[in-house]
């Protein structure tokens, strides 16, 4: 579902480009090292799981399309999920010119371009598209308005199936803490794991798990713990120093001091 738009989405949206080029950048030198070998899919995959309306250039969509047919070279199938039914016409609409395209770079080489949309939960969606194969690069990303258990679980499992396949997480730290805090909120339900067990989760099966440092930045506690970026990759060393946002590994002392503070702002507002 299209979500509302602060001050810091602009921020966000340029901090995602950055991910992005650089996680295709990184896919294209492990496809054309394992150039000879069979097993590996050499497709880049492209999963947005809430993928809202594509209105323009700041939506994740749009991001996201564009910087892949920057991209000359590389094969990507590109899937957009989308709940709300409003929100998936004008998707429908407004990435019309992306479908099924094939963009010729010359004679003999050409790269193929397969965008599909999906109107459903995402979680009702994710584990037969991704069941198939269990070597898909990529990225899973998710920018949540609300919260929902079933969504959270099927994002771990794949975490889980799909060791290759990265994943970016943007949520409300507050909407997850009233479904898991200590104290039942009309409107939601409670959920039986802690933000740190989540996490947790994740880095099972993942090398690298990032959170956004919400200590350093944005002085304004209204803002503070409304937006959390959880980055989970196959990489080693990614390098985040020039994103717009700091990022700390989740297992370091700043990281659990991170998660740990999270959990107590939600336990000292009742959630």
């Amino acid at each position: 579902m299209s979500v509302g738009r602060s001050k810091i989405t602009p921020f966000k949206q340029q901090d995602l480009q950055l991910l992005f080029k650089d996680l295709l950048y990184k896919t294209e030198c492990v496809f054309n090292k394992h150039s000879k070998k069979d097993w590996l899919d050499k497709t880049f995959h492209l999963f947005d799981v809430t993928a809202g309306d594509a209105i323009d250039n700041l939506t994740s969509p749009i991001i996201f399309l564009d910087k892949l047919l920057l991209h000359e070279g590389l094969d990507f199938e590109a899937t957009f999920i989308e709940k709300d039914k409003k929100s998936f016409s004008l998707l429908k609409k407004n990435l019309k010119k992306y479908i099924s395209r094939i963009v010729f770079l010359d004679d003999k080489d050409y790269f193929r371009i397969n965008v599909s949309l999906k109107y459903d939960k995402s979680e009702n969606i994710l584990p037969s598209l991704l069941s198939k194969s269990s070597a898909k690069y990529g990225l899973l990303y998710c920018d949540m308005n609300g919260y929902t258990q079933s969504l959270w679980n099927s994002i771990i499992e794949v975490t889980k199936k799909q060791k290759y396949l990265d994943v970016l997480i943007n949520f409300s730290s507050v909407t997850l803490l009233r479904n898991m805090g200590v104290k039942k909120v009309k409107g939601f339900k409670k959920y039986n794991k802690n933000l740190s067990q989540l996490i947790d989760q994740i880095c099972l099966y993942k090398n690298s798990v990032y959170i956004r440092d919400v200590i350093k930045e944005e002085p304004s506690t209204a803002n503070k713990w409304k937006f959390i970026m959880l980055f989970c990759t196959n990489f080693d060393n990614y390098n985040l120093n020039k994103l717009k946002y700091k990022f700390v590994p989740v297992n370091s002392q700043k990281g659990q001091k991170i998660i740990n503070l999270l959990m107590k702002k939600g336990e000292k507002n009742g959630h």
